[in-house]
């Protein structure tokens, strides 16, 4: 008897540390989505104003159902494969729910939806450690930076909805088993899917993740499961892609764009401190007017891009040293759109803090790897090194051929948060 009290007391603390880690997190979400919601509405008002090629994608569908934004970024083109279309119909469903396109209601509503993956992923690995003070202590303090909270509160760009979603696959990845339910199972091939869906990066990194779902449980049928869900996925956008831009294919039509501007030589000039895209404003660089849809476009500039890494080998290389620089140590804030120094001013101190973290944490996950490598350790750990490994350098990979700022490395905050959080009970594992 006095064994099941103390097991009925433990679960009664469970329970209760469950209920305020829901509520204390409903609250952030609540209080960062009012305050994201103000920001962001001073900038775009509502969803036909959104930036980042999104906002007249939103404006066509809801006018005249077309999944096309025509010149809008080139004379004479129309563009439908250079954004994935969860985002934008996603965008339209909660206007059309909701009643409103006020972007105000619809960021709250957005991250009421999507937040809560991160709390799952952060509470799972919280109950996996058993060490609930000290882990929650080390997760709140890059979760109120001001730079996380703007990238992933934000409706307009892929990262407020790729660092929740990330994390939960992340963290499912990290203690899925063969004796885990099979309803995990399940949700991590959907939210793998969903994923694919958010950016096109994640073309190169979602296949691992069902190679990591077998290295982990060694399950052919569940892993065959997890395949024909990706599968499925691949040839709806392929199908998407040729049904609104004539061509059957999984690639991006800005991916020459992205290319070109991360190996130029003006990138030199330009690159980490402003952004790249003042480049597309550029009269000299803009594409011939004899180009006619955008794939014409894309092969344009990604011709021009693999003509510099092959005529300017030394150059391509130094801007890959700079791009991994950015994505795995940089500090500092970048990204700015020329003569924005204010923003820079603004947002320094907590950017650098939280980035400070987020490279502390690489650090010391790179150092545990290591001396984990050479004491042999066991098979669990290993496996588990390998989804980080994995899962960070095949996200890593499109933006050291492209290129990198801030919010793009905001999704591996969570990924280092975790994993450390995780490593730090290596016996247990």
């Amino acid at each position: 008897m006095g064994v099941k009290k103390i097991l009925n007391q433990d679960v009664t603390k469970i329970k209760y540390f469950n209920l305020i880690f829901v509520i204390l997190f409903l609250v952030y979400i609540l209080v960062f989505s009012v305050l994201t919601a103000q920001y962001t509405y001073a900038r775009y008002y509502d969803l036909e104003n959104l930036g980042f090629g999104y906002g007249q994608l939103i404006k066509n569908i809801l006018r005249s159902g077309l999944y096309k934004s025509c010149h809008s970024h080139y004379v004479g083109v129309c563009l439908s494969a250079h954004r994935l279309p969860f985002i934008p119909y996603f965008l339209v469903l909660l206007k059309n729910v909701l009643g409103s396109n006020d972007c105000y209601i619809i960021i709250i509503v957005k991250n009421l939806i999507f937040m809560p993956l991160t709390g799952l992923a952060i509470l799972l690995t919280l109950h996996k450690t058993k060490a609930l003070l000290w882990h929650s202590l080390l997760v709140l303090v890059p979760l109120f930076t001001p730079p996380f909270v703007i990238h992933t509160f934000n409706i307009a760009y892929e990262e407020g909805y790729v660092v929740p979603v990330l994390a939960c696959v992340f963290a499912l990845l990290l203690y899925i088993d063969k004796d885990s339910p099979k309803g995990i199972y399940i949700a991590l091939f959907i939210l793998n899917s969903l994923l694919f869906f958010l950016k096109h990066t994640f073309l190169y990194v979602c296949p691992f993740v069902i190679g990591l779902f077998f290295i982990k449980t060694k399950d052919k049928i569940f892993t065959f499961v997890g395949a024909a869900f990706l599968v499925a996925s691949m040839f709806y956008l392929a199908s998407f892609n040729y049904y609104w831009a004539d061509r059957f294919t999984l690639r991006a039509s800005w991916e020459g764009l992205n290319i070109f501007k991360g190996n130029h030589i003006l990138t030199d000039s330009i690159y980490p401190k402003y952004t790249l895209d003042m480049m597309e404003t550029m009269p000299e660089l803009q594409p011939p007017r004899t180009l006619h849809t955008e794939w014409e476009v894309n092969e344009y500039y990604a011709s021009k891009g693999y003509d510099f890494i092959k005529n300017n080998p030394i150059k391509a290389l130094k801007f890959v040293c700079i791009k991994a620089f950015v994505f795995f140590i940089d500090i500092r804030p970048n990204g700015l759109l020329y003569g924005q120094e204010y923003m820079k001013n603004r947002y320094k101190l907590p950017g650098m803090v939280m980035m400070a973290i987020n490279r502390l944490l690489f650090l010391l996950i790179i150092i545990f790897i290591i001396g984990a490598w050479r004491q042999k350790a066991g098979v669990k750990l290993l496996a588990n090194m390998l989804v980080y490994s994995i899962i960070l350098l095949s996200y890593a990979f499109s933006y050291m051929v492209g290129f990198a700022y801030e919010r793009h490395v905001m999704p591996t905050l969570l990924l280092n948060v975790l994993f450390m959080m995780y490593l730090y009970k290596p016996i247990s594992v």
